[in-house]
């Protein structure tokens, strides 16, 4: 029988593809190399499960010590109720634990700890409870979330107004989370959602069934006698066992979902669908169809604009119901071009337009015939649709680029595919200056600028490189990282969470496995037995090429970030699916006869493009080189300007420093005899049980939640601050311990400075704190290693704080002045006790304080407003007119210029309008109204004692002057104009010589005046801390001769025994005080008692004190009892 050529050629085909399968069917080589990287990942899977499983050891123990709850274990709400300290008070911490129990007992399973945060309560549960705090919250989440709504509207494009306006959800009822986050926070550490055994059980079923089925894929095919490339298997199951091992030490083993179950679960499946699409003829099936694909591509394309969804409140359409379409999209869009460019690539590149005006240009510039520019227009078209479409960037760009590559590849010309690309690109800008689609301007923002941004989330970026630099060249070590701060650690970041743990070597060796995968398939394309299986094989590899460098350029800030995944690495089964049956249809590719003579046409084209990843591949290998090692302190320390959660901008920083921060538990502040009064170490209070017990404080049996412990509560507020809610952090008009010490109580120097800045959209101008963490960077780079030089350094700085008050004369202070508050139907009020020796002060009471409901609701959340607007520190910084007890600041001034002042005489007579007083010049300077009979000539020992307005008034207007009585009051920090000069003070003289006019000074001012009268006429600057850390190291200005000191203090003892302040003149610890009166506009007067005790001690120690009644009237009968319980207390705790 006689056979035509074309049949001898195909039977010739047939003999060499048996040959190809006999000598492939044993595929040794992939059978070792399988070897080879499961023992590679054999090591990292043994890694990862040491560091996972290293805190397995203490869990028994915490367990029955009820640290931390196993949720699913959950029988009652009582064990809860211990760790939601930061929920509020009792009742709504019962609320709470109430309401987490309720749906574990209603049948639901906590996968992990974070469907705890993902709890609601309606608006009428809050109702029912009636709970004030809660209610409160709701108002201001409702107020977030309509703001929030407003800003998505107005960032929908048109197109997505349309789609919101017929694709509308049933109305749910309106509910917030049932746990702030600062709450949940401090939650979530004692909660578990299975024990050590499960995780480990789940751990080795998913890595034997992982490791197993690439071994099956490998059994089968050589079962089958399969003869495609022996290379691709190893390279994926190498890949997928980083991402397997990546998946596992992003999540917590014991309180989050174990992603890594999934993702094995996803390998498992893409190994079936890889020994099954490595079975099928594709150009036998569909080179004649390619429009089949086609069109299934363009209804995917809908659907998912029509019915998608992306994550969170973005606009892109990522999500069609249950999975992620585009990786099928590409690969349909692959089948159709293979298809459409095997059948018209001779044409396109031999014939020329012909005919019309492009005729001679034609031939000039090989213009191919217009019908073929309609492919170019017609993917330039797709590409720039889909990114309208879907709202997203990484789609429409991989699908252009692949498109116009393929098309100079046909052509063997790039002039057209160049300004197609550039057209895209042009469509791009277009949609980032018009604001559409939303989500795209704003990762072009965050590109543009990734540290300073307005972007939601526009900390992306420098999570990447935070997470990149922090790695360095060789990685933090597998499971010994933090890529879990990242945020979408396991899809769009992957690379940069995998950086971070094996650092630059690591990262630049994935870089190279992925470059060898596309090498591999270009060779297997060109090798390929047709045109449609070098487009086909060209195309699939383009994809993996163009994902790989887009995902990596973006997330090195070469280009913006882009909704692509990193093949093999990310956590999503239909990309893992769809990549493993990519590489299918290459392997079926490779398994059919090569003929090198049909694709010789594309060998030139081919090593361009080769040359141009190569190129693009090493751009990306030296960004991560400079941030990985060139750059990488200082990328690890920059801090990025960004939007927070409450809209405001302010500067966050790497989390890893502020992990490493944590390692530095803040040092304690004590009081002057070592009782703690702020700590992190509970242990450190408990040691003192019996101490706090004498002072009547109860401590709970155990740390009741938070990161820092306050155990004497609301009296030292002001004194202290409170670390967890914030509350006054930035005021000026606050000396908190925690804020002024923070560099020794932490241990290392943030460099923190106060910047001011306008908002660049509201407009407002904001302050903010910019910090630098570079002291912390042995800990980041030497966290394992706690013998390390730089690390023994660190730990090794004195971190305690130890103040110069006394708590037990505190708490009595506090309790003194409320009663009398009380008693005096007053709300406010203020008491500074002086060691008027040293000038450290040891006691400083602010009235009103918190009560322990409110105080707690300040510690909840660092949110939380004050509840109180009065919630200030008056001791210290309260400015009140000082009345009649300035008038020693004025009798100092004048015995300072010239000590016969002292016998200076001035009359006091009585006025026309029957109040008594004196003019200076035409002013009638009155004494006070009780003041009935006049009180004649007057020196300066009778004018203290009877406390006479007309006298000082004289005295300080006639013979001290301005400038003698502003320099006596600046000695003390006293304000006595406004401006504070010479100048102005003069217009109001005379009243400010006896404390009214536009004086003002702080309990603490005045406090200070007392002190240098009792100390011999030097007055000390006061502070607050008596170690080596205390900033207040003025040294004493000596403001009286100790003579003329003594003096004024005898003056002021018959003020006492004689005078305004008789009241104490039954103490049995003798006190020389002044009494103040502070006339106010329109309300009642405020009442102060200045002075210090006991009154010519013999060797003895003195204190001095002021004391302060808001609108109490009389300094002599509200503020002097006051003072006199005071000293009585003082006595009794053995400081006097």
């Amino acid at each position: 029988m006689k056979l035509s050529r074309e049949e001898l050629g195909a039977r010739a085909r047939e003999r060499q593809y048996q040959q190809v399968r006999r000598q492939g069917a044993a595929r040794s080589s992939e059978f070792f190399m399988l070897l080879a990287g499961s023992c590679l990942l054999a090591v990292g899977l043994g890694l990862i499960y040491a560091a996972k499983t290293a805190a397995f050891e203490s869990f028994d123990q915490q367990l029955a010590a009820k640290q931390i709850i196993e949720l699913n274990d959950l029988a009652s709400p009582s064990p809860l109720i211990p760790f939601l300290a930061a929920a509020g008070n009792a009742a709504d911490q019962d609320f709470t634990a109430t309401a987490i129990y309720r749906e574990k007992a209603h049948g639901l399973r906590f996968e992990n700890a974070g469907a705890v945060a993902r709890l609601h309560v309606t608006q009428a549960q809050i109702a029912h409870t009636r709970l004030d705090e809660l209610s409160r919250r709701f108002a201001d989440y409702v107020a977030r979330r309509e703001e929030r709504e407003a800003e998505r509207e107005a960032a929908l494009s048109r197109l997505g107004r349309l789609r919101e306006r017929f694709w509308t959800h049933a109305e749910r009822p309106l509910s917030m989370p049932l746990l702030t986050g600062v709450a949940f926070a401090e939650l979530k550490p004692h909660l578990v959602v299975r024990r050590p055994a499960d995780f480990k059980r789940s751990f080795w079923i998913w890595s034997i069934l992982f490791l197993a089925g690439f071994y099956a894929v490998h059994f089968f095919w050589r079962l089958l006698g399969f003869a495609g490339d022996q290379y691709l298997l190893p390279m994926l199951q190498v890949l997928s066992g980083l991402g397997f091992i990546l998946m596992v030490s992003l999540r917590d083993p014991l309180r989050d979902t174990l992603m890594f179950s999934e993702f094995a679960g996803g390998v498992v499946a893409g190994c079936a669908a890889l020994a099954l699409f490595s079975m099928v003829h594709y150009e036998r099936a569909l080179g004649r169809l390619s429009w089949v694909p086609l069109a299934a591509a363009v209804l995917l394309a809908v659907a998912l604009g029509l019915f998608g969804s992306g994550p969170g409140l973005s606009d892109a359409k990522v999500n069609l119901f249950f999975f992620q379409p585009m990786e099928l999209i590409r690969i349909l869009l692959v089948l159709f071009l293979a298809g459409y460019f095997a059948r018209h690539w001779d044409a396109l590149r031999q014939l020329r337009q012909e005919q019309g005006r492009l005729a001679g240009l034609s031939q000039k510039f090989n213009i191919p015939r217009l019908d073929y520019l309609l492919p170019v227009a017609l993917g330039v078209a797709v590409s720039i649709a889909l990114f309208f479409w879907l709202s997203d960037l990484g789609p429409a760009l991989v699908i252009g680029c692949l498109f116009l590559t393929l098309y100079s590849i046909a052509r063997q010309r790039v002039a057209l595919a160049a300004g197609g690309l550039a057209v895209i690109v042009m469509s791009f800008a277009f949609g980032y200056f018009t604001g559409v689609p939303h989500t795209v301007r704003e990762r072009v923002d965050m590109w543009r600028s990734p540290w300073d941004n307005t972007a939601h989330g526009g900390d992306q970026l420098a999570g990447s490189l935070w997470a990149l630099s922090s790695g360095g060249t060789t990685g933090s070590g597998l499971g010994l990282g933090e890529p879990e701060t990242l945020a979408a650690a396991h899809t769009d970041l992957v690379l940069s969470a995998l950086g971070e743990q094996i650092g630059f070597m690591g990262l630049a060796a994935v870089f190279a496995l992925y470059g060898f995968l596309v090498y591999r398939g270009l060779r297997i394309a060109l090798a390929a037995a047709s045109p449609y299986g070098y487009f086909l094989g060209v195309g699939l590899t383009l994809i993996v090429a163009y994902q790989t460098l887009l995902i990596a350029g973006g997330l090195l800030g070469l280009i913006p970030l882009s909704g692509v995944v990193s093949p093999f690495l990310s956590y999503g089964r239909t990309s893992m699916v769809a990549n493993f049956i990519l590489f299918a249809m290459l392997l079926a590719i490779s398994s059919r006869p090569t003929e090198p003579a049909r694709t010789a046409p594309f060998l030139a084209p081919t090593r361009v493009l080769m040359a141009a990843l190569a190129a693009c591949l090493l751009i990306v290998v030296g960004r991560t080189a400079w941030i990985q090692t060139l750059r990488s302190d200082q990328l690890a320390v920059r801090g990025t300007l960004v939007k927070q959660a409450d809209g405001v901008r302010r500067y966050q920083y790497n989390p890893r420093l502020l992990e490493a921060a944590r390692l530095l538990p803040k040092g304690t502040i004590t009081d002057r005899d070592g009782l703690p009064l702020a700590a992190s170490n509970w242990s450190d209070i408990e040691k003192y049980r019996a101490e706090y017990q004498q002072l009547g404080i109860t401590l709970p049996s155990s740390a009741q939640g938070g990161r820092r412990y306050y155990p004497l509560g609301p009296a030292f507020f002001y004194l202290l601050g409170d670390v967890r809610s914030r509350v006054g952090a930035g005021a000026t008009n606050t000396a908190f311990a925690e804020r002024q010490s923070r560099t020794r109580l932490q241990g290392y120097d943030d460099v923190a400075e106060t910047e001011e800045a306008r908002d660049p959209q509201t407009g407002a101008i904001t302050t903010r704190v910019r910090r630098n963490y570079a002291a912390l960077l042995p800990l980041l780079r030497h966290r394992h290693e706690p013998n390390h030089p730089q690390v023994v350094a660190l730990l090794s700085q004195p971190r305690d704080v130890r103040m110069s008050l006394s708590a037990a004369l505190q708490l009595r202070a506090t309790a003194i002045l409320k009663q009398h508050l009380e008693k005096l139907g007053k709300e406010k009020g203020a008491i500074v006790v002086l060691d008027p020796a040293t000038g450290e002060l040891l006691a400083a009471v602010s009235y009103p304080i918190p009560s322990a409901g409110q105080f707690a609701t300040l510690s909840a959340s660092s949110q939380s407003p004050l509840p109180r607007q009065d919630f200030i520190d008056r001791a210290r910084f309260g400015l009140y007119p000082p009345g009649s007890s300035f008038k020693l600041v004025t009798a100092a001034a004048a015995l300072r210029k010239d000590p016969e002042l002292e016998n200076q005489r001035f009359e006091c007579i009585r006025l026309p309008d029957g109040r008594t007083g004196n003019f200076v010049g035409r002013r009638a300077i009155r004494d006070d109204v009780a003041d009935k009979q006049p009180h004649g000539s007057v020196n300066m020992q009778k004018g203290i004692e009877v406390s006479c307005n007309a006298y000082f008034a004289q005295l300080g207007a006639s013979r001290v002057g301005a400038q003698a009585l502003q320099d006596m009051a600046a000695s003390f920090g006293i304000s006595v104009a406004s401006p504070n000069t010479p100048e102005k003070l003069k217009q109001s003289l005379p009243q400010a010589s006896y404390g009214q006019g536009q004086v003002v000074a702080s309990p603490f001012q005045m406090a200070r005046v007392a002190a240098a009268v009792a100390n011999g006429g030097q007055a000390l600057q006061g502070h607050w801390i008596v170690d080596e850390s205390n900033a207040r190291v003025h040294a004493p200005v000596r403001v009286l001769d100790a003579p003329l000191a003594a003096k004024l203090a005898g003056f002021m003892r018959l003020v006492v025994t004689s005078g305004t302040g008789r009241v104490l003149n039954t103490s049995p610890i003798p006190i020389a005080g002044k009494t103040g009166t502070a006339e106010l506009a329109g309300a009642t007067s405020h009442a102060w008692f200045v002075g210090f005790a006991p009154y010519q001690p013999k060797g003895g120690k003195q204190i001095a004190f002021a004391v302060l009644v808001e609108n109490g009237q009389y300094g002599g009968t509200a503020a002097a009892p006051i003072a006199g319980d005071i000293v009585k207390a003082a006595r009794e705790l053995g400081i006097l």
